[in-house]
């Protein structure tokens, strides 16, 4: 199952759910599919001889391997997983690759079951999970990843790592800026914004109420160009530069704001701020929730306003 559809198999059970209840003939036959999973569930503890917790209604763990001075996720941490999805037959429906784990930042958009599961791990450890089809694909079969209708499913979670986002940046800015491209942290500054100078400025820094004409180009930190100035329109033209009034606090992300006013006539820099400077717990268009951003920033000159 790809990631894409792992995420709507989890994140639409909810609305599954709910056109269910709307029918009683549905509703009546969901509480006999239940009652069938719960049997076909013990059935399957007791032959596996597992010793497992139950959390709710059709949600069964066990903790395969503590760790109880782990860490606990909190909103906005990324999460990575390593996970196996199997039948109770024992055949593998879906599964992590073994160098890339599955990654995504805990959010209120975030894979519903996946949040649960990890609410009751800490970091570091390991578990499995038995979910009846209730949680999972419900009447719903996914033939493709050969998933029958009212299934369910074994997860087991071999891999946990939660980091928080100022953890992300600074291991962004060690392998990327520095190890890869090969820069030098300049500064960090207040609010956790990391400036890196790429190349030197000429002249004072502008006073207050200056225009600058800013080029730049904004990355998400897994590589992805959101936006950029660079290069040309459609039509054949150069794109034009940002007009960006100095000492303003608004009309751009308070991070964005903050880079350009530290930067003098010529300069090229690189900034990188935690979501909090950013699109905060929103997002917009492309840029996630609690998305830490990237700008590759030019200044070409200043006028005056």
């Amino acid at each position: 199952m790809n990631k894409y559809n792992l995420f709507t198999f989890f994140g639409l059970l909810s609305m599954v759910g709910l056109l269910s209840a709307c029918l009683s003939k549905v509703t009546f036959e969901e509480g006999l599919v239940t009652s069938q999973n719960e049997a076909a569930i013990q059935a399957y503890i007791k032959s596996k001889n597992l010793t497992m917790t139950q959390s709710g209604a059709g949600l069964y763990y066990t903790i395969t391997k503590a760790k109880a001075d782990g860490r606990t996720c909190v909103s906005a941490d990324t999460i990575r997983l390593q996970y196996v999805i199997s039948l109770l037959d024992g055949t593998k429906v879906d599964s992590s690759t073994k160098n890339n784990p599955y990654k995504f930042v805990y959010s209120v958009a975030s894979p519903v079951l996946f949040k649960k599961f990890i609410s009751l791990m800490k970091e570091g450890e390991q578990a499995t999970f038995i979910i009846g089809s209730e949680l999972a694909g419900g009447t719903q079969a996914f033939p493709s990843q050969n998933i029958p209708a009212n299934s369910p499913l074994r997860i087991d979670i071999t891999y946990y790592y939660t980091s928080s986002e100022e953890a992300d940046i600074d291991r962004y800015v060690r392998d990327t800026i520095i190890n890869k491209l090969k820069y030098t942290l300049t500064e960090k500054v207040d609010y956790g914004i990391r400036y890196i100078r790429t190349k030197e400025g000429t002249g004072d820094y502008p006073a207050s109420g200056k225009i600058a004409k800013v080029k730049y180009t904004g990355y998400l930190l897994n590589g992805i160009k959101f936006d950029s100035n660079y290069g040309k329109n459609t039509d054949g033209t150069e794109k034009d530069s940002l007009d960006v009034t100095i000492g303003s606090s608004s009309g751009f992300v308070t991070g964005f704001l903050q880079g350009v006013n530290r930067m003098k006539k010529g300069e090229k820099a690189t900034i990188i701020f935690p979501s909090s400077l950013g699109y905060s717990t929103s997002g917009k268009g492309g840029i996630p929730a609690n998305a830490p951003l990237r700008f590759d920033l030019e200044i070409i000159d200043f006028k005056d306003n």
